[in-house]
């Protein structure tokens, strides 16, 4: 089976993500552009995989230079997430599974150095193209708070340490009405 185009090929993880893409090919954008807007889609369509609380690390190859780059979105610690800092704690490492153990999110910082160095059109473009015609349109809300909702209750409850300071009234895996998420430093 042979597949040819005069505008490239566009493949996701959700069907509106890879048309956000096809559609910037169509208006002259190149593979860069296309895959941030299939990925800034799929942040909305498919949050909990790929959501802007994320980093990114990816591939490009230059056909002109015949080289390829590699584009590493990968989130930078906290500022105080020192050496001193942990030891102070009692940690001889970071739990993997911990509130200690997150980044900064990077994910719209390589997609901004992105477009920059490699891209044809402006990001604000491409998100306004994916965005606006597209997902809000094609994907409900309801769907994805709820998606958001049921993701970060099963990661918090999964995690005694994290359970008992959160979630109050907890009693199983799946969220229930009287259930609700506290944020003590918040409140």
């Amino acid at each position: 089976m042979k597949l040819k185009t005069n505008y490239g090929m566009v493949v996701s993880g959700h069907k509106e993500a890879t048309k956000s893409g096809i559609k910037i090919l169509k208006k002259g954008g190149n593979a860069i552009d296309a895959a941030i807007a299939a990925a800034s889609t799929l942040a909305v369509a498919i949050p909990n995989m790929n959501g802007l609380g994320g980093d990114s690390i990816a591939l490009y190859y230059s056909s002109k230079k015949k080289k390829v780059y590699t584009i590493n979105g990968s989130g930078w610690s906290p500022k105080k997430a020192s050496t001193r800092y942990f030891k102070n704690l009692g940690l001889k490492e970071i739990p993997q599974r911990s509130s200690l153990s997150i980044t900064v999110p990077g994910v719209i910082h390589a997609w901004e150095t992105s477009i920059k160095k490699y891209g044809t059109k402006k990001l604000k473009d491409i998100l306004e193209d994916a965005a606006l015609e597209t997902v809000i349109e094609a994907i409900k809300a309801a769907t994805i708070k709820h998606l958001i909702i049921r993701f970060t209750y099963i990661n918090i409850y999964n995690f005694n340490s994290l359970r008992y300071k959160y979630l109050v009234g907890a009693t199983g895996i799946e969220p229930v009405s009287y259930t609700h998420l506290t944020l003590p430093t918040k409140a």
